[in-house]
């Protein structure tokens, strides 16, 4: 069983402060230490991803086939003009709000901190 008072009683603490205190010299080991550590391996480099021209190509294909999509659905690239207009017009209101400093900060700080996120894992992440 334990006690009910797990605190170490204040001589035993005084009396452990001072053999820390007084401390002894360190042992020597005649170089042990630095010949294991010349024995042990390298450490294994971590593969950086190859650049895989598929999944680019995929990508280019997508983007291509969405800009079609949405042509067709217009009626043609004339069409669209009426519709990035409404578009600037609904922007407008938006446009005001990222006005203001603060908001503009937190999205700065949001961004950065995302930027950094994708940075550090830059070695694990693969979009594909």
């Amino acid at each position: 069983m334990e006690p009910s008072n797990l605190n170490s009683e204040a001589s035993e603490d005084a009396a452990l402060a001072a053999l820390m205190r007084n401390g002894r010299p360190e042992i020597t080991d005649g170089g042990f230490t630095a010949r294991v550590l010349a024995a042990l391996p390298l450490p294994a480099r971590r593969a950086v991803p190859a650049r895989n021209a598929a999944g680019w190509l995929a990508y280019s294909i997508g983007g291509c086939a969405g800009l079609l999509l949405v042509l067709w659905r217009a009626g043609g690239p004339h069409a669209l003009g009426g519709a990035a207009r409404e578009c600037g017009n609904a922007l407008v209101p938006l446009a005001v709000t990222l006005g203001d400093p603060w908001i503009a900060l937190a999205i700065g700080i949001a961004a950065a901190s995302l930027g950094i996120a994708a940075w550090s894992c830059r070695l694990r992440w693969r979009p594909w």
